[in-house]
Formats: structure tokens, sequence, C-alpha cells
């Protein structure tokens, strides 16, 4: 009923959306809870992705989760949470890269050529 499904802890999360990430790309990020006028700030996105790059056995298919909160009167973007793309739902993502980020992740787990890895055609 009356609790907000946005609280986390002290901190409201106005706005959360999913980064979709393929081969250390972001490829998409999908609007997944809260109020649409809020948006990322796309350097500390950037810094984000720059950090997940670094992990040294990453997965090559997977997103990441972003918020927009407020505080102190002024809003921030902050990283949430990273989820393994071996079952990732689409939460939106269009089908041919949901398609490529679960071949990606499969065929790391396998240790197996990537069918749908698109990148050596570039």
């Amino acid at each position: 009923g009356t609790k907000n499904p946005l609280k986390n802890k002290e901190k409201r999360l106005d706005y959360i959306g999913r980064g979709f990430i393929i081969y250390d790309e972001l490829v998409d990020i999908r609007p997944y809870r809260g109020d649409y006028h809020y948006h990322f700030d796309a350097e500390v996105v950037d810094q984000i992705v720059e950090a997940f790059r670094t992990i040294r056995e990453r997965p090559m298919g997977g997103s990441l989760d972003f918020a927009v909160i407020e505080k102190n009167g002024k809003l921030q973007t902050v990283f949430l949470e990273m989820n393994d793309g071996y079952s990732l739902g689409s939460y939106g993502l269009v089908p041919i890269q949901y398609a490529k980020l679960v071949s990606a992740r499969w065929s790391q787990l396998l240790n197996r050529t990537d069918e749908f890895d698109f990148r050596k055609m570039r």
C-alpha cells in the first residue's frame, strides 16, 4: 500500500535504468522503474562502464543498473548492481541485441565461438 517501492535504505531512488553490456560496450539503457523525466549523467555512466572493463573475469554479456537519486537537493547518478547475462531478461532491449548479449555470455561460459559476434564484420 503506502510503501514506496523505490526506497533503498535512506535514499530515494527516483529513476532506475538497466544498461546492457555486450563485449564491453554499453549498447542501451532501458527504463526500469520510476519517473521517466529524470536523466542519467552520461559522464558517471561512462566512468562506471570504464570501471566494469577493468574487472578481470567480467561477463561478456550482462547488465549494469543505474539510478538517479536526490541527495542534498541535487540529482545524482549512482551505480546499483551488475547482473550476469546468462539468465538475464530482456527488459525491453531490442530482440537482436538481447540475442547477442545472451550468446556472448553463454559462448564465454562454454568456451565456444560466439556465432552472433558481429564485431568481426565491422
